[in-house]
């Protein structure tokens, strides 16, 4: 049996209709620790999140599911919600985990999280259309605004000072920043998985942790600044 069943398609839907109708897209779901308004939120964010970007989620889980029977382990469900680029806290994460998870004499852990029901509920916004036009910015850099908090003066000042260490490390060692990156938004491969515009200067934050070419001399937590 599952411990949490396949989540019916979630049409796109105001914050205020979502809510409301919530019961009726999860009517087959099994009453569980977390709220189910919740999880059809951070489905709808991720929906909005994928469309412009025309995200097929479902390539993100192929290399976690080599025997391609639908399931990957939770830890592998969190790699490739990361590598979507979406903005999602442990809790978050652990919060869909547990909502696709499966449990049965057929479910062999620790593969028990179902996610080809997760990227079926995604898509699902390529069937419905465009997401509603106040949580669908013009253009896919402005989504991010949605979730843009500011900093406080103490990090800012911290920014900066990171920000002028990278400066003057660049500067000595005659290293220029910028074609580092190049090759990431430069390389000639069509692909639906693609997260930045071909030229457009732009890299996903797992990719700029990557390449980054002074992790001896920067802290993580700077890194992550």
């Amino acid at each position: 049996l599952f411990r949490s069943r396949s989540l019916s398609p979630l049409p796109l839907l105001s914050p205020g209709s979502l809510l409301t109708r919530a019961g009726h897209f999860f009517d087959n779901m099994v009453a569980t620790d977390y709220d189910e308004d919740t999880v059809a939120d951070l489905i709808c964010r991720i929906q909005v999140f994928c469309y412009p970007r025309r995200i097929r989620v479902k390539e993100f889980f192929n290399d976690f599911d080599p025997l391609r029977h639908g399931r990957c382990s939770i830890i592998n469900f969190a790699r490739a919600v990361d590598m979507m680029g979406m903005s999602l806290t442990e809790a978050e994460v652990d919060m869909l985990a547990d909502h696709f998870t499966e449990e049965g004499p057929n479910v062999v852990p620790p593969q028990v999280v179902r996610y080809t029901k997760f990227c079926e509920a995604i898509d699902q916004v390529y069937v419905e259309g465009n997401p509603a036009s106040h949580q669908l910015s013009s253009s896919p850099s402005a989504t991010k605004l949605m979730t843009f908090q500011p900093q406080s003066f103490e990090e800012e000042e911290r920014f900066m000072h990171c920000l002028h260490r990278l400066a003057t490390l660049c500067k000595t060692r005659g290293i220029l920043f910028k074609s580092i990156f190049t090759e990431l938004d430069r390389t000639p491969i069509p692909s639906p998985s693609r997260q930045s515009p071909y030229y457009g200067g732009k890299v996903t934050r797992g990719q700029f942790i990557r390449k980054f070419p002074f992790k001896k001399e920067f802290a993580p937590e700077d890194v992550e600044l």
